[in-house]
């Protein structure tokens, strides 16, 4: 086998593994000081990427919580709350906004609670939001943005167990 052919199927084979490393749930790390919404919160970061400021306002990605004039708006928020407030989290910053930022300077992204061993929690918080009825998807492309590892829903707290 010549030289140029081997290299080419190492890259094949390597390509894959480029892609999963990319969207690691690692590019920062902080906790949740304020919530703003069901699908908003105010991070203190202990690390971030040069995307992120060391205080920040999170959006998550591909997810749509009700307004927090309605009961539904403060339910969500409420799960919210309970689920993240001063907790540390990772952040998976969205590639595919503007300097990981929409249109009002919030930092989108997927999110993650820690587990005791500060590995990150499957599935995401974003996914877990929708699940539970707090919000709807806002993306037409299925929450590409939030994968789960074997398809796997494990929940991070029983539902009887969340305030409204």
């Amino acid at each position: 086998m010549n030289k140029p052919l081997v290299i080419l199927l190492i890259l094949l084979l390597i390509l894959p593994f480029l892609q999963v490393a990319v969207a690691a749930p690692d590019e920062a790390i902080g906790r949740v000081v304020t919530i703003v919404s069901g699908d908003s919160f105010g991070i203190e970061l202990e690390y971030a990427d040069p995307r992120a400021q060391h205080i920040d306002s999170i959006k998550l990605a591909d997810v749509e919580s009700p307004s927090t004039i309605t009961p539904e708006g403060k339910a969500a928020k409420a799960f919210t709350e309970t689920m993240l407030k001063n907790k540390t989290v990772y952040l998976d910053i969205d590639d595919n906004s503007s300097n990981g930022r929409n249109e009002w300077g919030q930092l989108v992204c997927v999110v993650y609670l820690m587990d005791s061993d500060s590995r990150p929690v499957w599935p995401c918080f974003n996914r877990m939001i929708v699940d539970y009825g707090y919000a709807r998807l806002s993306d037409s492309k299925e929450m590409n943005s939030m994968p789960q590892p074997g398809g796997e829903i494990q929940h991070h707290l029983p539902r009887e167990k969340l305030k409204r």
